[in-house]
């Protein structure tokens, strides 16, 4: 396209880079704390993947967050992609 459209998009891409990064430490995290608690009773019967809870919609995240996850998320708050690139632009993510 053009050179300014070019930046543009690598730029986003090193940016969804450092997010793919950032939620999979985020799940190892909660992983770890929760002893590999993160899907509610619901969730299990309904085949969640748990790695889908940090990187989907929040209403789904809510609906099938264990406990443990949303007690979780209480103390270290589930960060959206928006929300991520906001601070990534920002230079704090």
């Amino acid at each position: 396209m053009g050179a300014i459209f070019d930046q543009a998009v690598a730029t986003w891409k090193a940016c969804r880079a450092d997010y793919a990064d950032y939620l999979e430490a985020a799940y190892v995290a909660a992983e770890t704390e929760t002893g590999g608690q993160l899907v509610n009773e619901l969730g299990k019967s309904r085949g969640v993947d748990p790695f889908t809870l940090f990187s989907g919609t929040e209403v789904r995240a809510l609906a099938y967050a264990s406990p443990e996850l949303l007690d979780y998320w209480a103390r270290r708050p589930r960060m959206s992609f928006s929300e991520y690139e906001t601070q990534w632009c920002e230079g704090a993510a």
